[in-house]
């Protein structure tokens, strides 16, 4: 068996992806649909999900590491490698949902009214709320090429089942009603340009399909633990006059995963663009995507042209109808009469020259039980390659600024005599990455100790010195540090 997908002409990497995945849309038997075959042919249970972080899922559940070797990992890997490819996505500057989580590392405390978040991601947030100042030089996260490091089949009983009864419920009610073409799916770009890029459909007659759902990891924990909650999506307004999403209150998805990579934190500075690593192994901080079944059903489209229309006449009307409807809207549960399962809205690569509504496709559920978390997909932004080591890059830079033109008739400041003093001794005594780490970070102001003291008489390097801009040029240069 395989995906299901249509035999659409041209689409060489969908084609492949569904004919090497096989057993996505098992029999229906009895109350309860059984599990895809690959979960119980999956290599090894990882119960603290053996990512960056650890998550714990409840009694009958598992996550399912997939062996690299494995033919549903390459599909996957295959599958949103090429995807992220075919198209770049530049959030909108000073975007709501970013901007929102901003606010809440800065205002967020622990029982005991202490900042819950370090210090050095409250200023890398007070950084982020800048961006909506054009002249701040704070600009934009864009999302673009992924390296696939991991995938995770998260095989939770309890919310499959739910789907399973909600997609058993949605073939009966629309038995010859929706009909194979009756949900335009959107595509990101047509033959010719980069590639065709549908979405892998899995079932047509009712839209059950698979998108991506980017998400910090608290919540990526909480989906997977309990499935996808339409009901906490946020509200950028008031109690009186809600304003949620661009399509209402639900979950949002995408089959473009750059459009979801603008949302997607890292787990050390907490930014949406970075690209930080591991001290101890030279490699890129990783991130996640879910990759989800979700069934679009009856959909309700957001009108063309909408989105042109807010850039060029500010908010329209159109958007001022979506994003006040709350998931539990009588438009979608109503009992006997026309109802909606989800909304969409095509980006402006749209099939349909005039049918698109915004920078890239997006898809809103309203209805928990029509989605379901299968797959988390650790990635990392770019290659996946190894930088060189802290010591390698601060004896760069001590090079650097020892042999600058005409540095011996220059003064140096007391506190970059003493920074060039202590990095280099910490290299010549042969000290640790992870120790001149800590002194780096001190030198640039982002930690005010190396152990809970000062180092012996090093004092922290002015922002505007020339060994300052120095050392943080070469530390983000390769990743080391985020704070521009």
């Amino acid at each position: 068996m395989s995906l299901g997908f249509a035999a659409d002409v041209g689409e060489a990497t969908r084609a492949g992806f569904g004919h090497r995945f096989a057993g996505v849309r098992p029999a229906v038997q009895g109350a309860k649909d059984p599990v895809p075959p690959y979960w119980i042919t999956s290599q090894s249970n990882c119960p603290d999900f053996s990512l960056e972080f650890p998550i714990k899922l409840p009694e009958q559940a598992r996550a399912i590491r997939l062996a690299a070797g494995s033919e549903v990992f390459a599909a996957i890997k295959e599958f949103v490698e090429e995807t992220s490819k075919s198209k770049s996505v530049t959030s909108a500057r000073g975007e709501d949902a970013r901007m929102d989580k901003m606010r809440w590392t800065l205002e967020a405390k622990t029982d005991d009214g202490k900042p819950q978040f370090p210090e050095f991601q409250r200023a890398i947030a007070e950084r982020r709320l800048r961006e909506p100042d054009k002249h701040s030089g704070i600009q934009p996260p864009t999302g673009g090429l992924v390296t696939v490091r991991d995938v995770i089949c998260i095989q939770n009983l309890t919310v499959w089942w739910q789907y399973a009864a909600a997609r058993r419920e949605m073939k009966e009610r629309y038995a010859g009603v929706l009909g194979s073409n009756s949900v335009h799916y959107a595509v990101t770009s047509e033959p010719g340009l980069d590639g065709m890029r549908h979405l892998p459909v899995i079932d047509p007659e009712i839209g059950e399909t698979m998108l991506f759902h980017c998400a910090d990891v608290n919540a990526v924990e909480n989906i997977t633990r309990g499935g996808f909650l339409a009901r906490y999506g946020g509200n950028y307004g008031t109690a009186d006059a809600p304003r949620y999403g661009m399509l209402g209150q639900g979950s949002y998805f995408s089959n473009e995963l750059a459009k979801g990579l603008t949302y997607t934190r890292c787990v050390l500075c907490g930014d949406f663009a970075c690209e930080c690593r591991s001290l101890e192994t030279k490699r890129k901080l990783a991130r996640t995507t879910i990759l989800a079944r979700v069934i679009l059903g009856n959909v309700r489209y957001y009108p063309a042209l909408a989105s042109l229309r807010k850039k060029l006449g500010g908010r329209s009307a159109i958007e001022n109808q979506f994003r006040p409807i709350a998931h539990d809207n009588p438009m979608y549960h109503a009992a006997g009469g026309p109802q909606f399962d989800s909304a969409v809205s095509h980006g402006f690569s749209a099939r349909k020259l005039f049918d698109f509504g915004s920078e890239a496709n997006e898809f809103m559920s309203p209805k928990d039980q029509l989605t379901y978390p299968e797959f988390v997909v650790s990635f990392v932004m770019g290659r996946d390659d190894v930088a060189p080591s802290l010591r390698e890059i601060v004896g760069t830079v001590l090079g650097r600024y020892q042999g600058r033109s005409f540095g011996f008739l220059r003064n140096k400041s007391d506190a970059s005599q003493k920074a060039e003093k202590l990095l280099g001794d910490a290299i010549q005594n042969g000290r640790s990455d992870e120790e001149i780490g800590d002194l780096v970070l001190f030198l640039v102001g982002v930690k005010q100790h190396v152990n809970g003291v000062k180092p012996d008489g090093a004092a922290q390097l002015k922002t505007d010195g020339t060994f300052f801009r120095y050392l943080t040029e070469e530390l983000q240069k390769y990743g080391y540090l985020a704070v521009a």
